[in-house]
């Protein structure tokens, strides 16, 4: 559901900026970038012997997961609107 949100999120402003056709690739190069970007962090986590306490994460995650799901969602909504929003007054004039 996050990821789908996020995906829309993007997505709508960069209709708005590119059209259907451009927005739409502008959108996949933005995904790739960040899963490039997710990826190396990753890697870099593994690599510099961080460690999870794990049990903390899953407690975490079983309070505030919803929380925090619905909020990211909504602050993801807000940003994607106001980008829109400026893109479609800059049209206009």
């Amino acid at each position: 559901m996050w990821a789908i949100a996020f995906i829309q999120a993007i997505q709508i402003p960069s209709v708005y900026k590119w059209g259907a056709e451009k927005g739409r690739v502008q959108m996949f190069v933005l995904l790739f970038i960040i899963i490039i970007i997710a990826t190396g962090a990753g890697f870099l986590i593994k690599q510099s012997n961080f460690s999870i306490d794990m049990e903390m994460v899953e407690n975490l995650i079983n309070r505030f997961g919803l929380i925090l799901l619905i909020a990211t969602m909504i602050i993801m909504y807000f940003v994607s609107y106001k980008i829109s929003y400026r893109i479609y007054q800059n049209k206009e004039e």
